[in-house]
């Protein structure tokens, strides 16, 4: 897929999604005051290269609403990006510890997007698992692999209509 349509494809899919309000984008609530009153098709890219880790912060809602501008910069810039790495495989792979709610946190992630929205996404790792299998990234991604391959499967098998395998997936990675 090109790079335009992919963007293409993530900004028709979260068009819709609502701003989550000034009190409900991350936990704790200082920590990104400056994404209060975006909405994140007018976030300047500017704000996410100072600080890239603000994934780690969003409350599910901010999650909601400002993951397309995270997945979009990286797109368009991804030198600017680069440690978005760091957080893609987490973020998107079925746990198999306690990070960010757990296997629980995760299905309240997974089962916020809608379905135009869980094809972004997966086209998104797509794309993002060619990039860190290029000559040029492999060495130097920095990315965890193993989650990066969980993050597949899982969106494989979500995406192709496979919800049932795709649960039955998730639980056997956290132990249940």
């Amino acid at each position: 897929m090109k790079k335009s349509d992919l963007i293409a494809m993530i900004y028709d899919a979260f068009d819709d999604v609502p701003y989550p309000g000034d009190d409900n984008i991350a936990c704790p609530k200082h920590e990104l005051q400056h994404l209060v009153g975006y909405h994140w098709q007018d976030l300047p890219l500017e704000l996410l290269y100072e600080r890239w880790n603000a994934l780690s912060f969003l409350t599910f809602e901010g999650l909601h609403h400002f993951l397309p501008v995270f997945l979009i910069g990286f797109i368009r810039d991804e030198d600017q990006l680069d440690d978005i790495f760091f957080y893609t495989p987490i973020w998107f792979a079925p746990p198999k510890f306690h990070p960010y709610g757990g296997l629980h946190g995760f299905k309240k992630r997974v089962w916020m997007f809608n379905k135009p929205q869980k094809k972004a996404i997966h086209a998104f790792l797509t794309y993002f698992i060619e990039r860190c299998l290029s000559d040029e990234w492999i060495e130097e991604s920095g990315v965890d692999f193993d989650a990066l391959s969980r993050a597949e499967v899982f969106w494989n098998l979500l995406c192709g209509g496979q919800y049932e395998q795709a649960m039955l997936y998730a639980n056997s990675i956290w132990g249940e």
